[in-house]
């Protein structure tokens, strides 16, 4: 999975957009910089990959709800 703040580049979000899409990876857009960057213990992060698929469904649950 991949979440990206909803304040990176514009050029950013269409670059993982495709990617996503082409190799079938979930994406979120979601907070802001500081926010993630804060969640996950480093500063200005734009973009977090999630490896691990169980942590990843959660956080998807936990983001947009539902099964993931």
């Amino acid at each position: 999975m991949i979440i990206v703040a909803d304040d990176a580049s514009q050029k950013t979000k269409d670059n993982l957009t495709f990617a996503s899409e082409k190799y079938e990876i979930p994406l979120i857009i979601f907070g802001d910089i500081e926010t993630n960057s804060k969640a996950i213990g480093k500063k200005g992060r734009a973009v977090i990959g999630i490896l691990d698929s169980g942590l990843a469904n959660k956080i998807q649950e936990l983001i947009i709800g539902g099964e993931a």
